[in-house]
């Protein structure tokens, strides 16, 4: 085996082999998976340049949302403390 990998790399010893129609497979959901990621950024592109469009000025304000957040421990009967 070492002979075989001889000059290829580590990484080559731990390569699952797989089909060609395997491979085929994985082609093809590469794909959907690029078109879907393609159409999320163009989406979001779209919406970023509309509002800047559209508004002089766009603040972002960053907010702790985690120390924001009530407890939410306990039961219905008996709910934990802050859960309204």
């Amino acid at each position: 085996m070492e002979t075989l990998l001889c000059g290829v790399g580590p990484s080559a010893a731990f390569r699952v082999l797989t089909s060609n129609r395997l491979d085929g497979t994985y082609d093809r959901i590469a794909v959907v998976r690029g078109r879907t990621r393609r159409r999320r950024d163009g989406w979001a592109h779209q919406v970023t340049t509309g509002i800047g469009r559209e508004f002089g000025l766009v603040v972002i304000e960053d907010l702790p949302v985690g120390s924001m957040a009530c407890s939410g421990r306990g039961a219905v009967e008996d709910p934990g403390r802050k859960v309204r």
